[in-house]
């Protein structure tokens, strides 16, 4: 099971960040991290910091998550993340299922639990503002047109 620091540097560039920027999430060196970014494999302590740092697992560092193979970084990221955050938030199943069609419609999803976080908590206020004839809250915003002069 070979590490994958492609992979690792693939999250890494989807959301933005640099060699410096994930030493500072992970509370690892960045010499320490600019040799995994190289494709030296991490001690267990640091894989684990690595991947709370990027809201993943380990085991998609380590090959051992094949459901992601051909998926584009940025993609295998929001999944990665959205699962942590419903694992750990406990959230409710029709929750999840909202925030995974979420996932699948945006070509920008959230990268991070706290990003889904806000997204959720986003969700529920529309949910709770909503008429209770509709079924689902709108997902986006749309301004009210202006209307001419007559």
């Amino acid at each position: 099971m070979p590490f994958r620091h492609d992979r690792l540097l693939g999250i890494v560039e989807a959301r933005g960040w640099k060699a410096a920027d994930l030493a500072r999430a992970s509370q690892l060196g960045e010499d320490q991290i600019s040799r995994y970014l190289r494709g030296r494999a991490p001690r267990p302590d640091g894989l684990v910091r690595l991947a709370n740092a990027l809201d993943i697992t380990s085991d998609y560092l380590f090959d051992n998550d094949n459901r992601f193979e051909g998926v584009p970084f940025p993609r295998a990221a929001a999944v990665l993340s959205l699962e942590r955050y419903c694992r750990e938030g406990g959230i409710p199943p029709e929750d999840v299922l909202r925030l995974k069609q979420v996932a699948e419609a945006h070509s920008a999803p959230p990268l991070s639990c706290r990003e889904w976080a806000q997204l959720h908590e986003s969700l529920t206020i529309l949910r709770a503002l909503a008429p209770r004839h509709q079924k689902k809250p709108p997902l986006r915003y749309e301004p009210p047109r202006r209307l001419r002069p007559s």
